[in-house]
């Protein structure tokens, strides 16, 4: 079934419905994960996000069980954080050498690349498999209390005030990373943006015109952002991690930081022009363009919308 809400079910039935697709759909990779290790971390920790985005929506509706809940699908995420992000490193240096590529020796930084993948080999599968093990008792756990989330609000009102918070904070964290682009400040306007685009994919019928769009929008939007901070993760885990460690010549180390610091502006100019764009209407003005769709999309009997 769709990660939405569909037109004759209750807000409070899509969320359990949701959350349990969600969470079955990890538990399956889990058990498969023997077949491809880093794609199901990469999977389950998507699965995790989503569950955090569908929990935001309907945050002040949820009341106490939000809290609950957002905090052990963090945490089960966190579990396997560190090991996603090694072979992130793997894939921000191929990404660098493929966008500079008629421009640099690209023979010349194999050796670091054989040192970021060999970090990746040394994880031992048996510590890969414990951690997913947890992750999945986690998530079994969660799975099972998901039938007796409640919610106080009924309709667009149990969904409104998740979404304007989100939308809220993407807003004040914008014009934070206009006034001052730090990596902290970036990492967390794009974690802003990526729950608004699941309140938007979530909503997505509702609109069917005019939010599919707005999702892809804030999907190219989180991948700028995405890959910005995945360099600056890189440049912490190659350049800074060397010049302790003395395994990448001085010069090759001025070669890669030129290389990351050029491609982190182009990603933020990007990044900064694409976010003003897409939130040029107030988040009030936005919010009541989506209730008014909703009373109509519930009301309309033809619609197409599942």
């Amino acid at each position: 079934m769709p990660y939405r809400i569909k037109r004759k079910e209750s807000v409070q039935a899509a969320t359990r419905r949701i959350a349990t697709e969600q969470i079955d759909k990890a538990l399956r990779e889990i058990d498969e994960a023997a077949k491809d290790r880093n794609h199901a971390i990469h999977q389950v920790r998507k699965r995790c996000k989503k569950l955090r985005g569908l929990l935001r929506l309907v945050r002040p509706a949820l009341g106490k069980t939000y809290q609950e809940e957002n905090k052990a699908i963090r945490d089960a995420a966190r579990r396997i954080s560190d090991l996603r992000d090694a072979q992130t490193t793997v894939d921000s240096h191929d990404r660098l050498m493929t966008r500079f590529d008629k421009k640099i020796d690209r023979d010349a930084f194999a050796s670091t690349r054989l040192r970021l993948a060999g970090r990746v080999q040394k994880i031992p599968n048996q510590k890969i498999d414990r951690e997913l093990a947890k992750v999945r008792s986690d998530l079994s756990d969660a799975r099972r209390r998901v039938g007796k989330w409640k919610l106080d609000e009924k309709e667009y009102d149990a969904v409104r005030k998740g979404m304007i918070k989100t939308r809220k904070r993407a807003e004040k964290m914008l014009h934070e990373v206009v006034r001052d682009p730090t990596t902290e400040s970036l990492h967390e306007f794009r974690k802003r943006v990526k729950y608004h685009g699941y309140h938007l994919r979530l909503l997505r019928n509702v609109w069917s015109d005019a939010l599919p769009p707005m999702e892809r929008w804030s999907s190219d939007l989180g991948e700028l952002l995405g890959d910005d901070h995945d360099l600056a993760v890189y440049r912490q885990s190659v350049l800074d991690r060397s010049k302790k460690e003395g395994k990448v010549s001085k010069k090759h180390q001025r070669v890669l930081g030129k290389l990351v610091d050029h491609r982190r502006e182009t990603l933020q100019s990007s990044s900064l022009t694409l976010g003003r764009k897409f939130f040029a209407e107030s988040t009030d003005s936005f919010s009541d363009r989506i209730g008014a769709y909703w009373s109509l999309w519930r009301e309309d009997s033809n619609s197409n919308s599942r």
